[in-house]
């Protein structure tokens, strides 16, 4: 392999490797599942990155686990970018729908209580 592609592929774990340890500081601030995967993906990533560094020949067999890596990231962004941006705002609503329902049913009750008390 060229030894600018391996410099090059080096710097990108390196760039990797520091977006991790931006992440898992951000993770200990807010404890979401989204950076949890986020952490993971990039982890992975790094681990294919190794593999295209290490092997030897196009049909090695590390070739192919980098490619599997690198398939496995993928898998897990997707993942992560549904919970974040779909799945989580979709059950906030769901929340608040029922806390709007809730609020409503009370204000209804209350004001059926009032409607009692000027009527008699």
């Amino acid at each position: 392999m060229h030894r600018s592609k391996v410099f090059i592929k080096y710097a990108i774990i390196a760039l990797w490797v520091a977006a991790v340890l931006g992440y898992l500081r951000l993770y200990r601030q807010h404890m979401d599942t989204y950076l949890q995967l986020i952490i993971s993906t990039l982890t992975i990533s790094i681990f294919s990155e190794l593999c295209f560094i290490s092997y030897g020949d196009v049909y090695d067999t590390l070739n192919l686990l980098g490619h599997l890596f690198r398939f496995a990231s993928y898998v897990l962004i997707y993942v992560a970018i549904f919970l974040n941006n779909v799945k989580k705002p979709y059950l906030q609503l769901v929340a608040t729908r029922s806390a709007l329902e809730n609020a409503n049913n009370a204000l209804e009750e209350k004001a059926k209580k009032n409607k009692r008390s000027y009527t008699r």
